[in-house]
């Protein structure tokens, strides 16, 4: 019988995903402090940077998952660390575009090289813990946020 904290919920995949996100959030945070940065700010710089169109607060918090407030706050809080340049769009007033300052590019892209590497060290982990290795946990883990995107508890 298995008498760990965890045992009530163990068999809920809604669980591990969430023990896993805080775990890897708390972890990324802790070491990005190293570049003044937390992973949530870690990840709109990538997001900026990465565009594929003129990013707003609005398209970050679209592919990051999170709420337009929440994305404006993080934001203002990176560009009171002028990692991150927030102006008026010109031709409408009530947009802002954002843009990485050389500040915001150089901390990218130090933080980057330790993701990247802690990245590579969590692949290897759980390349042996399943059939697919990293890539079909990726697959795996895409999936649910898809599921997710279209989901309507209600129809439960």
């Amino acid at each position: 019988m298995d008498t760990s904290p965890h045992a009530p919920l163990a068999d809920s995949l809604g669980f591990w995903l969430l023990r896993a996100a805080n775990a890897l959030k708390l972890d990324y945070d802790g070491a990005l402090t190293a570049y003044g940065i937390t992973f949530n700010q870690f990840m709109v710089l990538r997001a900026v940077d990465r565009a594929s169109e003129q990013p707003t607060p609005s398209l970050i918090a679209q592919v990051l998952g999170i709420t337009p407030p929440v994305a404006t706050r993080l934001t203002r809080k990176l560009a009171d660390k002028d990692l991150l340049a927030r102006r008026r769009n010109p031709r409408d007033q009530r947009q802002v575009d954002l843009g990485l300052t050389d500040q915001g590019r150089t901390t990218l892209k130090a933080a980057e090289r330790w993701m990247n590497q802690a990245d590579k060290q969590l692949e290897i982990h759980v390349e042996g813990a399943r059939v697919g290795g990293p890539s079909g946990l990726k697959q795996d883990l895409a999936a649910v946020v898809r599921f997710c995107d279209r989901w309507d508890p209600e129809d439960i």
